[in-house]
C-alpha cells in the first residue's frame, strides 16, 4: 500500500508553554488567591463582630436578671471577697475601705449570708488579708453571673440563702460561660487573684464591666484599672455626664486587641476615635473599634 505524499509540508509541533505564559498564570493564581483569602478575612471579621455584639446583648440581659432577682438596683463592678468574715481590717487602708462597702453590698445580696465563707473553693477558710481577694469589673461580671468557680468552670451559686458558696442543690449561672474562654489574667491591683475573666472573641482582652452605684456616679478612676480604661462619659466641657449613666457599661477591645482610655466620648460623632490613628500610635486613639452596651457600632463611628 502507498503512503499519500506529504508534499513536502512541514509537520506543525506545539511548542511548550513559555516563561512569561507561566509567569501570567502564576500571577493569576497569586491575585485570585489573594481575592479569596481577603474575603474570607472578611468574613472572619464579621462573624467576630456579630459574636461580641451578641456576647455583649446577652451579658446585658444577665446583669438585668442578676438585679431583679437580688432585688438591688447594683451589681458590683469592683468588690472584696474576703473569707474569714473581718471586713474593714485590711493593712491596706484603701482596701479596708473598699472592704467596708464589699460588705454593704454582699449583704444586699445575700441578707442571710453567714460570716465566713469559701469564697475561691479551696476547702479552707483563709485568714487575715491573705484571704481577701479584689475583683475588677471584669472579674466581677463573671463571678456575679456565673457564681462559684470550680476547675475553671461556673458552676453556679448555692441555693443556701446563707451560703451562696456551700455545696449541694445549685442554681444555674445566669450566663452560660463557655469554659474555653474563661481565664485568669494578671491584674495589677488584685495580685494573684483566682477568679476568671471571660475573653472576648478575639482571644486576648476580657469584656470590661463598670457599674453606676446610684445614678451618674460611676467609679471616675475605673473599676478596670489593669486595662486603664475609665467610664465612658459624654464628651461636655462643663458637665460630668456618663453613658448609660443609670446602669452599667460593658466594653469588648474590639479587633485590635487594645482599649481607648475610656473618659470624654462624643455618641453622635465618636470624637475622639473618629480621627485616624496618628504616627507615632497615640494610646488615646485605640478604642476606634471597641464595642460597647451603650452605642451600637463600633465607638470611632458616630450615630
Amino acid at each position: 500500500m502507498k503512503t499519500a505524499p506529504n508534499c513536502g509540508m512541514p509537520r506543525r509541533v506545539r511548542a511548550g508553554i513559555s516563561l512569561v505564559e507561566l509567569l501570567v498564570v502564576i500571577s493569576l493564581i497569586a491575585v485570585l488567591l489573594g481575592l479569596l483569602m481577603a474575603g474570607v478575612q472578611m468574613v472572619r471579621q464579621r462573624a467576630r463582630e456579630v459574636q461580641v455584639r451578641n456576647d455583649i446583648q446577652q451579658l446585658t440581659v444577665a446583669v438585668q436578671q442578676f438585679k431583679t432577682k437580688h432585688h438591688v438596683s447594683y451589681m458590683p463592678s469592683m468588690i472584696v471577697l474576703r473569707e474569714d468574715g473581718a471586713y474593714g481590717t485590711h493593712a491596706n487602708a484603701t482596701v479596708a475601705a473598699l472592704e467596708r462597702r464589699s460588705a454593704g453590698d454582699l449583704r444586699r445580696i445575700w441578707p442571710r449570708l453567714q460570716t465566713q465563707v469559701d469564697w475561691n473553693q479551696d476547702g479552707v477558710i483563709t485568714t487575715g488579708d491573705a484571704g481577701s481577694f479584689i475583683l475588677e469589673g471584669d472579674q466581677c461580671l463573671v463571678f456575679f453571673l456565673g457564681g462559684a468557680q470550680i476547675n475553671r468552670a461556673c458552676v453556679g451559686f448555692s441555693t443556701s440563702p446563707a451560703n451562696p458558696m456551700g455545696t449541694g442543690t445549685r442554681e444555674a449561672p445566669l450566663f452560660d460561660f463557655p469554659t474555653n474562654r474563661l481565664q485568669l489574667l494578671a491584674h495589677a491591683s488584685t495580685g494573684n487573684s483566682p477568679f476568671l475573666s471571660f475573653i472576648d472573641t478575639y482571644g486576648t482582652q476580657p469584656y470590661l464591666y463598670m457599674a453606676s452605684r446610684q445614678g451618674n456616679d460611676f467609679n471616675a478612676t475605673s473599676d478596670c484599672p489593669s486595662a486603664g480604661v475609665m467610664p465612658y462619659r459624654e464628651n461636655l466641657p462643663s458637665v460630668l455626664k456618663y453613658h448609660n449613666r443609670d446602669s452599667f457599661q460593658i466594653i469588648s477591645a474590639g479587633s485590635d486587641r487594645l482599649f481607648g482610655p475610656g473618659g470624654a466620648w462624643d455618641a453622635r460623632t465618636g470624637d475622639p476615635y473618629v480621627n485616624a490613628q496618628p504616627s507615632p500610635p497615640n494610646a488615646a486613639f485605640n478604642g476606634k473599634d471597641d464595642f460597647s452596651n451603650f452605642h451600637g457600632a463600633r465607638l470611632g463611628t458616630g450615630q
